[in-house]
């Protein structure tokens, strides 16, 4: 695979000063969190794009991706939110090169912006149910950063051994450029991973919105949690094996795997046709 030379595509001079990086990526987005985050703030902050990287390089297009019968491009752009300062990275997640597509992005947050600190956002696949609240754990890329952002019921560090996923290589690459990196992993309903949780994307901005003072407005987020638990509640009325299996979620009991199977396939189909 040929590295490209200068992936980047820039659209304008940068507007902020050491702005907090978010980065939100569309790839394998459990819950759709990442996806979710990045619109929203979008729209909420009439965000500007200023830049994007070259998916030359970096993504397959052996294949054709299809959602809605429009063909689905790999990005990632940059976009700036001039009333919060912050520079939004909403991005699918590299196949290739993804060591030179990381250094590239952090090289030019750090370079043009100089941005000294990012957050980025993952979904958790978790038994709990969609009744409850969704916990959060941190991963840091420094020591220091456990003692500003201290545990609580809410939220908890963690210690993890396995396979690194994107979000523990841009940790990692932004360390090494002295950039301080946070992960937030939120907890969302097994059951939901195929679709979007917007309590579990309401965690994310209720502890952005306290750390960051962001005071982004959730009405719009408190509407969808009340539709979907509506709907959630409706298919439980008349599904009485989803009601059971709920149950069982609720009073932390372990389902089967043919069981948990039957619910996330249930609550997807019944979700996807009662879209508006």
């Amino acid at each position: 695979m040929t590295t490209i030379k200068n992936p980047l595509k820039v659209y304008q001079k940068p507007a902020l000063f050491h702005p907090v990086l978010l980065v939100g990526w569309q790839t394998q987005d459990v819950g759709n969190v990442g996806t979710g985050i990045m619109n929203y703030l979008q729209e909420a902050c009439q965000a500007k794009e200023v830049a994007e990287v070259d998916p030359l390089g970096f993504f397959a297009f052996e294949g054709a991706i299809f959602k809605n019968n429009l063909i689905q491009i790999p990005e990632s752009k940059f976009y700036e939110c001039a009333e919060n300062n912050l520079l939004l990275l909403g991005s699918d997640e590299p196949m290739y090169e993804k060591y030179n597509f990381i250094n590239t992005t952090l090289n030019y947050c750090r370079d043009e912006y100089m941005v000294s600190r990012l957050f980025t956002f993952n979904g958790h696949p978790s038994p709990v149910t969609h009744h409850g609240s969704r916990s959060i754990f941190l991963v840091f890329n420094q020591l220091k950063l456990g003692e500003e952002f201290p545990e609580n019921e809410q939220v908890e560090h963690v210690s993890w051994d396995g396979p690194p996923a994107m979000s523990t290589y841009l940790l990692w690459v932004a360390q090494k450029k002295g950039i301080s990196g946070i992960t937030l992993w939120v907890e969302v309903p097994f059951y939901l991973s195929s679709i979007e949780d917007p309590a579990a994307i309401k965690s994310i901005f209720s502890f952005l919105n306290a750390h960051l003072d962001l005071r982004i407005d959730l009405s719009r987020l408190n509407q969808k949690i009340e539709r979907q638990n509506r709907l959630l509640q409706e298919l439980c009325d008349t599904n009485p094996e989803v009601a059971e299996k709920m149950q069982k979620l609720d009073q932390e009991e372990e389902l089967e795997e043919n069981e948990q199977v039957f619910l996330s396939k249930t609550v997807y189909e019944y979700l996807q046709s009662r879209k508006q």
